[in-house]
């Protein structure tokens, strides 16, 4: 099709085996090229960086993806083909980075890598549409904040008394405290 080779398109009924044929005629009539159904998620990972990735980012931006790929991405989804990645297999593992006691600011820059490698696959042709919003990123914990009382941010102001950075403290706190130590410096 379209490279002189025969592709051959399989399916377990004849509806999927025509739903491959028909993207397969509409990727050509594209221009795109056809998707090697055999590549595995960490042979495309790593290309993806290469080709990718490491051109188009700056070197952390690079090393953090880089980092993502190797340490996570692959041990849990690199045998699997990229063609078979499925939304449950994604989200099992981000549930699973969750469950190991990762951050979720780590889960999510996990999640963020294969986003971005997944629409790259998209723009190669290589995987399905969708696959780039097939799970939900885990939610962002804030920590609660809880600021001094009165009697805590006196405590706090005499134990940086004659602390060179004392007077940005007293310009920060005081004033909204109502604890009038402004006044010792100003």
């Amino acid at each position: 099709m379209g490279d002189g080779r025969r592709r051959r398109f399989y399916g377990r009924t004849r509806a999927e085996m025509a739903e491959r044929l028909r993207r397969a005629q509409t990727a050509l009539a594209q221009g795109l090229p056809l998707a090697d159904e055999r590549i595995t998620v960490g042979a495309f990972l790593r290309r993806w960086l290469a080709e990718s990735a490491q051109p188009a980012l700056r070197p952390r931006t690079f090393q953090g993806y880089e980092t993502n790929v190797e340490r996570h991405l692959i041990p849990a989804l690199g045998r699997v083909r990229l063609a078979r990645l499925t939304p449950d297999a994604v989200q099992a593992l981000l549930n699973r980075k969750v469950a190991d006691g990762l951050s979720p600011s780590t889960v999510r820059g996990i999640h963020a890598t294969l986003r971005r490698a997944l629409t790259q696959a998209e723009r190669w042709g290589w995987s399905p549409e969708t696959s780039r919003s097939w799970s939900a990123r885990p939610p962002a914990k804030r920590p609660e904040v809880r600021p001094f009382m009165k009697e805590q941010v006196r405590r706090f102001l005499d134990a940086v008394h004659g602390d060179r950075f004392e007077p940005l403290y007293h310009a920060t706190s005081p004033s909204r405290s109502g604890c009038g130590r402004a006044r010792r410096w100003a």
